[in-house]
Parts: C-alpha cells; sequence; structure tokens
C-alpha cells in the first residue's frame, strides 16, 4: 500500500491522482495528521507501506517527528519515505535526511511547476527506483 499524509485535501488529492496515473489499481491510504500517521502506521499489526508520502508542516506531529516515531520499527528502514514541504530550513532537510527521509522536496508555490516536481519524485519512487 502507499501512504499519503497530508492536512490539505487538495494536495492529497494531487498526489493520489499521479500515483493513480502509474498503478492500475491503489492501495492508498489517506491520513491527515502526524498523530494519526503515527497511530497508523506505528501499529505493529499494521501493513508495511511501500511508499509514504509525507507533509512536514502537520497538526500534533511535524512529518520529521513522524519519521523518529517509525524508525523504532526496523520494518520501516527499507520503506521510503518522501517529506514534502512549502517552507524547509537546512536544518530540517539534513534532520530529515539523518532519521531516515529518502526525499525531501520543496513545494514550489506555482501549481504548475509544483505538479511537475511531484510527478517527478513519484515517478522515481513508483517506477525508476528498483525495489526488492
Amino acid at each position: 500500500p502507499y501512504v499519503v499524509v497530508d492536512d490539505c485535501p487538495d494536495e492529497s488529492f494531487l498526489v493520489t491522482r499521479i500515483i493513480e496515473q502509474h498503478e492500475q489499481e491503489v492501495d492508498l491510504c489517506m491520513l491527515q495528521n502526524g498523530a494519526q500517521a503515527i497511530d497508523v502506521l506505528g501499529d505493529p499489526g499494521s501493513r508495511t507501506p511501500d511508499l509514504v508520502i509525507l507533509d512536514n508542516k502537520l497538526p500534533f506531529f511535524t512529518g520529521i517527528d513522524v519519521i523518529k516515531s517509525l524508525m523504532n520499527q526496523a520494518r520501516f528502514h527499507s520503506v521510503p519515505i518522501v517529506l514534502i514541504s512549502a517552507g524547509f530550513s537546512k536544518n530540517e532537510i539534513k534532520e530529515a535526511y539523518r532519521i531516515g527521509a529518502r526525499s525531501c522536496v520543496r513545494q514550489d508555490l506555482d501549481v504548475t511547476n509544483w505538479n511537475r516536481q511531484l510527478r517527478s519524485v513519484l515517478a522515481y519512487w513508483l517506477t525508476i527506483n528498483e525495489v526488492q
């Protein structure tokens, strides 16, 4: 399954549409905040996702907080986590990679550019990158 964690319905819709263009049948889990992500994904009985797209600016816990929590479980060490945000600081980016993010994507305020960037990143993780 693919997991999208974003509190903005428009962003979630965009990510969903892009994933659907790459996959015929999509097993997609949509979550709206950091607390929900930690609860659902952190449950040892839940299925391990194939990809997590995670907004960094979330209610309750940041995306970085979510990654820190998930990395306490070995099953997440090989899961690609793509962290997105309109306002990353250099320290946030360094921290995200240090704790296990596979990509950090700065959201472009221009919708056309953002759509193109997101398509490129997701194309890499959904079709180009070889997974086990």
